[in-house]
């Protein structure tokens, strides 16, 4: 009997360690462009851009910093031998990694690690121009009937969440409105979301099934 209240007590315990448990995901930003643009105040669009600037979150591992070095010094080569048209100096490329985390609660199974690349056309209404940015963000976030894979998002074929979740990212541009996005969406349920990685399992979840197996073999012993 004392050892089937053991049983009990164990399984309680673990039932509020999985009910409390933590997803943590990457945050962070990317966005840059390919091609030249001069119309009227572009410059000023350049030197905001520039704070977004940051590749380690499109890298396969954005907490690799040793890849994102190496990367950077590549650029830095390659702008020292010939500077690239499409960047507004030589300054541009600068060091700079930025990859925090976010944390949310995963007591339902709506919560996600998201993973959101592509190409957003915007509208800059001050400027009344167009211009392409490459996108890639990634976050925490409450994703309804999904599962953990990658997703095609077109806004031209509905996906009106995924122009308004770039619309407010672009507020920092002053007056912008999101014509267009293509590209791709991926949940997944570790910290690490990038197209065709399989999400690992929930650590909690593990070390809960080594538990009850142990549990059962010394009841049944």
């Amino acid at each position: 009997m004392d050892t089937y209240i053991f049983l009990f007590v164990i399984l309680g315990i673990l039932n509020v360690t999985e009910g409390k448990k933590m997803l943590r995901c990457i945050e962070c930003e990317h966005i840059n462009w390919n091609r030249t643009y001069n119309f009227e105040g572009v410059q000023n669009i350049y030197q905001l851009l520039q704070s977004k600037y940051n590749p380690a979150c499109a890298q396969l591992n954005p907490r690799d910093q040793n890849m994102y070095n190496q990367n950077y010094q590549n650029q830095q080569n390659q702008q020292n031998q010939q500077p690239l048209p499409n960047q507004p100096g030589n300054n541009f490329y600068q060091n700079r990694y930025d990859v925090r985390e976010t944390i949310c609660p995963v007591d339902a199974e709506t919560n996600r690690c998201n993973y959101v690349y592509g190409i957003a056309t915007v509208y800059l209404q001050s400027y009344k121009a167009t211009m392409t940015l490459e996108m890639h963000v990634r976050n925490c976030i409450d994703a309804i009937d999904v599962k953990d894979v990658c997703y095609r998002r077109d806004t031209n074929y509905g996906y009106f969440e995924v122009k308004h979740f770039f619309q407010d990212r672009l507020q920092f541009l002053g007056s912008v409105s999101v014509q267009r996005f293509i590209g791709d969406q991926c949940y997944c349920n570790s910290d690490l979301c990038y197209p065709n990685i399989s999400s690992s399992p929930s650590l909690v979840a593990s070390a809960s099934s080594l538990v009850l197996a142990v549990l059962t073999f010394i009841l049944f012993k």
